[in-house]
């Protein structure tokens, strides 16, 4: 049975039902009406019947970003925000029609002024994060901006008990194709960390810069050794999550050592870089 307040039903396609027809109440608020399922993979009486209002509430409690894991996600958005919004001009601007930039404009200098707000406020969490001052500064091609959306992504596993570099690169998202196989393995899985590494990582590894272009340079011709008929574009993608992992790698080692986590000793078959090739 599961309940929804003083309403009870005996499955969840007869939940979603009701829920299409309009006809369940937001166990939460109790006032809107209900629009979707919610119970993170919990019993089937822990299902609830809430509005999208209250799931995003849900959701956001137990996000466990951490101060600046949110300026980071809210930099990260308007980054996205532009981008969608470039991307439509673009796309309409080929069709022939006029006046595209000019609807757009407005929004587009207030978001613009919107990142750069974002920016600066990132960097100087960065510039007093003890951790980067110690270990992610001192890494070339790491600056204050990358350096900040970094200490979310880390800081956001760290409180998500993600330990161990399986279930590290399972969380981040750059694990390497077939490693897990079934939903439930990649169920820790979290796409906004991955987003946070791309938009921390993108300029350092595209412009090559510093250890960065060793380990481009080495994983572009295992990949378009493998894959040569892969168009150039999709060669650089499989790279771009090649060198970040090994990148994340690293990085996470350092963390995990740096909140007193004890490190075992590398395996003598590891030859892939350490922490300090990347200073």
């Amino acid at each position: 049975m599961i309940k929804y307040n003083e309403q009870t039903v005996t499955k969840i396609e007869e939940a979603w039902q009701l829920i299409r027809a309009g006809e369940l109440q937001c166990s939460e608020c109790n006032k809107r009406t209900a629009t979707d399922l919610h119970n993170h993979r919990e019993e089937s009486d822990k299902w609830q019947a809430v509005c999208a209002i209250c799931h995003a509430e849900i959701e956001s409690r137990g996000c466990a970003w951490t101060p600046i894991g949110v300026l980071a996600m809210r930099y990260a958005d308007t980054v996205r925000t532009i981008n969608q919004m470039k991307n439509r001009i673009r796309l309409r601007g080929r069709l022939g029609w006029d006046a595209i930039e000019g609807d757009y404009s407005l929004a587009l200098d207030s978001l613009e002024a919107k990142r750069g707000e974002l920016k600066k406020a990132l960097e100087g969490q960065a510039k007093e994060h003890p951790f980067f001052e110690a270990v992610l500064g001192k890494v070339n091609g790491i600056g204050k901006l990358s350096g900040a959306l970094l200490l979310g992504v880390l800081e956001r596993a760290w409180e998500q008990g993600v330990r161990g570099i399986r279930d590290q690169r399972r969380y981040f998202g750059l694990f390497p194709k077939g490693v897990f196989e079934t939903p439930a393995e990649n169920q820790k899985y979290h796409s906004p960390c991955k987003w946070l590494i791309s938009q921390a990582l993108q300029n350092s590894i595209q412009k090559k810069q510093g250890f960065f272009r060793d380990r481009y340079e080495h994983y572009r011709g295992i990949v378009n050794e493998n894959h040569p008929k892969w168009n150039k574009g999709h060669q650089f993608n499989e790279t771009w999550t090649r060198v970040a992992r090994e990148f994340m790698k690293v990085v996470y080692l350092e963390w995990s050592k740096w909140m007193g986590e004890k490190i075992g000793e590398k395996h003598p078959d590891d030859i892939s870089p350490v922490f300090s090739d990347w200073i």
